[in-house]
C-alpha cells in the first residue's frame, strides 16, 4: 500500500513539473518574441522615371530579440518572372517592372516573403501614389 501511494505521489510531482515547464516556456517565448519584426524599410512600391537612380532601403529583421539582417536573402525578378543576378540588375535606363523578394534564413521567418515592386516608367507617366496598388505577382 505504501509503495502504491509513493508511486502516485511521484506521478503527481512529475505532472506538476511538466505543467510548470510548459507554462513557463510559453511566457519566456512571449517575452523573447515581443519585439520581433520583419518589415520593409521605406515604401513597398516605387515608381521611378527612366534614368532615375534606385537605392534599395532593405528590410529590418529581428527574431527572438536578435538582429537577423545578415540572414536576409534578396532575389530580384523582372516583369517576365526571370530571376536576375541581384539589385544591380535593375535596369533604370528603360521601362520595366521588378520585384524584389526578401526572405530570411531563420526558423522564425522561414515561410515569410516581403516583396517590393520597382516600376520604371517614361517621363510622361508617373504614378502619384504607387503604394495604393497591391503587388501584381508573388513568388514562392
Amino acid at each position: 500500500l505504501m509503495c502504491k501511494i509513493s508511486l502516485i505521489i511521484v506521478r503527481i510531482i512529475i505532472c506538476l513539473f511538466l505543467i510548470i515547464g510548459v507554462v513557463s516556456s510559453f511566457f519566456v517565448c512571449k517575452f523573447m518574441c515581443k519585439d520581433d519584426l520583419f518589415e520593409i524599410n521605406g515604401k513597398k512600391s516605387y515608381s521611378l522615371t527612366v534614368n532615375q537612380e534606385y537605392i534599395d532601403e532593405g528590410v529590418t529583421v529581428v527574431g527572438f530579440g536578435m538582429d537577423l539582417s545578415s540572414k536576409v536573402n534578396i532575389e530580384v525578378y523582372d516583369q517576365n518572372k526571370n530571376k536576375l543576378s541581384g539589385l544591380d540588375a535593375i535596369d533604370t535606363t528603360q521601362e520595366g517592372t521588378y520585384q524584389i523578394v526578401y526572405t530570411v534564413s531563420s526558423l522564425r521567418y522561414k515561410d515569410i516573403q516581403l516583396i517590393r515592386t520597382v516600376t520604371i516608367v517614361s517621363d510622361e507617366v508617373v504614378d502619384p501614389d504607387p503604394d495604393a496598388y497591391p503587388s501584381s505577382f508573388r513568388f514562392i
